[in-house]
């Protein structure tokens, strides 16, 4: 749990979702880890997309994916991210979890960007935990959460003045096994 907080802060709040139910068979739906492919966000204007997947259904019992849309400017500073993250399991406290844990760290992480510069929501529906993401990087404080608890490795994705490229932020999700497109 501790490294999925961590990475939902360094990486723009990534979110793990997780889900109970069960179909009309009475058997638990097998947890598919392709849940990147079913989010849908606008694109328009954007500079790049990363998707990531993560199958843990065997040793923990739930599936993630996510979306990270992310805009630049004509420098390619990022101004802009805007992701959806969606984690799924056959497991109700297993998504209890995950949500408590994701607004424990959003909420904190809003200090950051008080502005309007992060803004979260946390919704379930059945077996999904949703969340979704936006930070105008033109309103957050980057310096200020480089200060922190993650603040060695979110600093070697900054550039001294405390912002992120384009290229900065993809190696970032490239490295935690993303895969990213630029439009």
């Amino acid at each position: 749990m501790k490294k999925i907080s961590l990475w939902l802060v360094a990486l723009g709040v990534m979110v793990t979702l997780s889900g109970c139910g069960e179909n009309n068979n009475n058997k638990k739906e097998e947890l598919v880890a392709d849940l990147s492919s079913q989010i849908e966000l606008d694109q328009k204007n954007a500079s790049s997309v990363c998707t990531v997947d993560y199958d843990y259904a065997e040793t923990e019992g739930y599936v993630m994916g996510a979306k990270f849309i992310i805009y630049a400017d004509k420098d390619g500073y990022v101004t802009k991210l805007v992701s959806r993250q969606l984690l799924k399991s056959n497991n109700r406290p297993t998504i209890i979890d995950f949500q408590q844990s994701v607004e424990r760290d959003s909420s904190a992480t809003k200090e950051y960007g008080p502005d309007g510069g992060y803004d979260y929501k946390v919704s379930v529906d059945g077996n999904i935990l949703t969340v979704d993401t936006t930070i105008d990087y033109t309103k957050f404080n980057l310096e200020e959460l480089s200060q922190g608890d993650n603040a060695e490795t979110l600093k070697s994705y900054l550039t001294d003045d405390y912002r992120f490229t384009l290229s900065n932020i993809k190696s970032m999700y490239l490295e935690k096994g993303a895969q990213c497109k630029d439009l």
